[in-house]
Protein backbone atom coordinates (compact mmCIF):
# COMPACT_ATOMS: atom_id res chain seq x y z
CA UNK A 1 0.00 0.00 0.00
CA UNK A 2 2.95 2.34 0.64
CA UNK A 3 3.95 2.09 -3.02
CA UNK A 4 0.42 2.97 -4.17
CA UNK A 5 0.24 6.02 -1.88
CA UNK A 6 3.66 7.19 -3.01
CA UNK A 7 2.67 6.84 -6.68
CA UNK A 8 -0.64 8.60 -6.10
CA UNK A 9 1.10 11.55 -4.41
CA UNK A 10 3.65 11.78 -7.19
CA UNK A 11 1.12 11.65 -10.03
CA UNK A 12 -1.82 13.53 -8.52
CA UNK A 13 -0.02 16.20 -6.51
CA UNK A 14 3.67 16.72 -7.24
CA UNK A 15 3.61 16.24 -11.01
CA UNK A 16 0.25 17.95 -11.45
CA UNK A 17 1.54 21.03 -9.62
CA UNK A 18 4.57 21.15 -11.93
CA UNK A 19 3.11 20.10 -15.29
CA UNK A 20 -0.63 20.68 -15.09
CA UNK A 21 -3.26 17.97 -15.28
CA UNK A 22 -2.49 14.67 -16.96
CA UNK A 23 -5.79 15.01 -18.81
CA UNK A 24 -4.70 18.32 -20.38
CA UNK A 25 -1.19 17.07 -21.10
CA UNK A 26 -2.11 13.80 -22.74
CA UNK A 27 -5.13 15.28 -24.51
CA UNK A 28 -2.91 17.96 -26.04
CA UNK A 29 -0.21 15.46 -26.96
CA UNK A 30 -2.73 13.12 -28.59
CA UNK A 31 -4.35 15.93 -30.59
CA UNK A 32 -0.96 17.05 -31.92
CA UNK A 33 0.07 13.45 -32.67
CA UNK A 34 -3.15 12.78 -34.57
CA UNK A 35 -2.57 15.92 -36.63
CA UNK A 36 1.00 14.91 -37.54
CA UNK A 37 -0.19 11.38 -38.31
CA UNK A 38 -2.83 12.68 -40.74
CA UNK A 39 -0.35 14.97 -42.49
CA UNK A 40 2.22 12.15 -42.66
CA UNK A 41 -0.31 9.78 -44.23
CA UNK A 42 -1.33 12.36 -46.82
CA UNK A 43 2.18 13.43 -47.80
CA UNK A 44 3.97 10.09 -47.54
CA UNK A 45 1.04 8.10 -48.95
CA UNK A 46 1.42 5.49 -46.20
CA UNK A 47 0.60 5.16 -42.50
CA UNK A 48 3.06 6.33 -39.89
CA UNK A 49 5.00 3.56 -38.13
CA UNK A 50 4.25 2.86 -34.47
CA UNK A 51 7.77 3.90 -33.46
CA UNK A 52 7.46 7.27 -35.22
CA UNK A 53 4.03 7.83 -33.71
CA UNK A 54 5.31 6.97 -30.25
CA UNK A 55 8.24 9.36 -30.54
CA UNK A 56 6.04 12.19 -31.79
CA UNK A 57 3.64 11.54 -28.90
CA UNK A 58 6.48 11.72 -26.37
CA UNK A 59 7.78 14.97 -27.89
CA UNK A 60 4.30 16.46 -27.80
CA UNK A 61 3.86 15.31 -24.19
CA UNK A 62 6.94 17.33 -23.25
CA UNK A 63 5.63 20.33 -25.21
CA UNK A 64 2.25 20.03 -23.48
CA UNK A 65 3.95 19.99 -20.08
CA UNK A 66 5.61 23.31 -20.88
CA UNK A 67 2.39 24.83 -22.23
CA UNK A 68 0.11 23.49 -19.46
CA UNK A 69 2.49 23.77 -16.51
CA UNK A 70 5.70 25.41 -15.39
CA UNK A 71 8.47 25.41 -18.01
CA UNK A 72 11.43 23.41 -16.72
CA UNK A 73 14.89 22.91 -18.18
CA UNK A 74 14.44 19.15 -17.99
CA UNK A 75 11.46 19.29 -20.36
CA UNK A 76 13.52 21.17 -22.95
CA UNK A 77 16.40 18.72 -22.65
CA UNK A 78 13.94 15.85 -23.15
CA UNK A 79 12.44 17.61 -26.19
CA UNK A 80 15.86 17.87 -27.81
CA UNK A 81 16.44 14.18 -27.13
CA UNK A 82 13.12 13.22 -28.74
CA UNK A 83 13.83 15.44 -31.76
CA UNK A 84 17.14 13.60 -32.25
CA UNK A 85 15.36 10.23 -32.06
CA UNK A 86 12.68 11.39 -34.51
CA UNK A 87 15.36 12.59 -36.93
CA UNK A 88 17.01 9.16 -36.77
CA UNK A 89 13.66 7.49 -37.48
CA UNK A 90 13.43 9.57 -40.65
CA UNK A 91 16.98 8.62 -41.63
CA UNK A 92 18.66 11.92 -40.82
CA UNK A 93 22.33 11.48 -39.96
CA UNK A 94 24.02 13.54 -37.24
Amino acid sequence: MKLVKEAEKLVNKDRQAEYGSAHDNYGTAELLTETIEIVHSRTKDKPMSASKRGLWFMLFTKIARVVCGKPKRDSFVDMIGYIILIAREYGVKE
